[in-house]
């Protein structure tokens, strides 16, 4: 015994094809038929061929039969080459995408300047405190805020002096 396909469940190339050409028009006395070579080079982009078979359309009797089908036919499903006596708009390549270019990086924020230094306060001259404010602002002290230190340090050296002999 020989195995047999079963039709019911893989359909033959008869239905195929059936299903294919479910909702292409039967148009009889059409003038394409018998140009099939012609409308394939038609397809592959030979535009003489094209140009030729836009003829053949233009003599068809089914011709406005045949661009009122081509006209409901949109998108992948629209067969390639000549239809309905229209020929196919010339597909240019499509342009190569230009990169964008990369955004410019931003130059940094400066940086704020910082607030201005408080007004100094002025220097009590002949004092301590003068002596010391001169120091704090790298600056040489002047004669009477250098006599302030010296006095102020021969009064500490001295009550120390005296601490010292009260204790021994």
């Amino acid at each position: 015994m020989t195995a047999r396909r079963d039709a019911t469940r893989t359909p033959g190339w008869v239905e195929l094809l059936a299903e294919i050409l479910a909702g292409t028009p039967k148009l009889p006395g059409a003038a394409c038929r018998g140009h099939v070579e012609q409308f394939d080079r038609a397809a592959d982009g030979d535009r003489d061929a094209a140009q030729q078979a836009v003829e053949v359309c233009r003599r068809c009797p089914v011709l406005t039969e045949c661009r009122a089908w081509a006209d409901h036919i949109r998108g992948r499903k629209r067969p390639a080459g000549v239809l309905g006596g229209q020929a196919p708009r010339a597909q240019a390549p499509k342009p190569v995408a230009k990169p964008k270019p990369k955004p410019k990086p931003k130059p940094p924020r400066p940086k704020p300047k910082p607030p201005p230094p408080p007004p100094r306060q002025p220097i009590r001259h002949g004092t301590r405190a003068g002596w010391a404010a001169h120091r704090r602002r790298d600056e040489p002290a002047c004669v009477s805020c250098l006599a302030a230190n010296a006095e102020y340090h021969h009064r500490r050296r001295g009550n120390r002096a005296t601490t010292k002999r009260r204790n021994a």
